[in-house]
Parts: C-alpha cells; structure tokens; sequence
C-alpha cells in the first residue's frame, strides 16, 4: 500500500461537479502531501495509485457514460 504523502491521486472530474465536493479533497490531500491532478481525458490508470469521484449535481452520472473513464477506473480497480 502506497503512503498518501507518496500517492498519486486522480480526480475524475467532468461538468456538473460540486465545486467544495472537488476543491476540498483536493486540497486535503495536497496537504497530506500527495500528489492530486484532476483529469478530463487521455490519462493513463498506471499513473495513479487513488481515485476520487467528486458529487455534485452531473458530474457523478456523467463519467459512467464515457468509454474512456469507464476504461480507467475499470483498470484501475482490476490492478489493485
């Protein structure tokens, strides 16, 4: 298991998010310190060790519509 200060942490985001539901984790875990990018598209799941799904009134339907995402958190998932 990968300590959160050494952890790359992938927030998939789209629109419709709920601002403090994205901008809040993403924050903590920068303190932790971890390293957080927010991703749209075009993002390998070998890069990351954690994944954050941001609520808000879109954002958590949307990305189970896109092959792309679905693709990374599938591989994502089946490699922990």
């Amino acid at each position: 298991m990968t300590a959160i200060k050494s952890a790359r942490i992938a927030i998939l985001s789209t629109d419709g998010f709920g601002q403090s539901e994205l901008f809040k984790p993403e924050q903590a875990l920068e303190a932790a310190p971890a390293t957080v990018l927010v991703l749209l598209k075009d993002a390998s799941q070998e890069d990351y060790d954690a994944l954050v799904l941001p609520g808000g009134q879109m954002n958590p339907d949307i990305p189970g519509t896109l092959p792309e995402a679905i693709s990374f958190v599938n591989s994502l998932f089946r490699r922990q």
